[in-house]
């Protein structure tokens, strides 16, 4: 958008002072940010590792074996920006594993 027009106008529609956005635009990531990027290559390590079979309480338990610090919520938040999710068993095989 700031090609079509000046970023004077795009900030004052927006409500915001012109030095804020570019102190945004040049800003570096926050700790958070950059130990979710670390977090999520693990998980997409993890979760590769398990032949994508594992979900949030699994994988959650194998970084935690691992000595990583995580909660299961924000685990299974980085899964969903991830675009991983764990598998589920068969129907039958749950109804057969029931009847045993």
């Amino acid at each position: 958008m700031t090609g079509e027009h000046a970023v004077g106008v795009l900030c004052a529609v927006l409500e915001v002072a012109r030095n804020g956005y570019y102190k945004w635009r040049c800003a570096t990531p926050s700790a958070r940010q950059r130990q979710d990027a670390r977090l999520t290559e693990r998980i997409a390590a993890a979760h590769r590792k398990s032949r994508c079979n594992y979900g949030t309480p699994r994988l959650v338990a194998d970084l935690r074996a691992e000595g990583l610090r995580i909660s299961r919520r924000r685990c299974g938040r980085l899964m969903k920006a991830l675009g991983v999710c764990g598998r589920k068993k068969a129907r039958r095989q749950l109804l057969r594993q029931r009847q045993d």
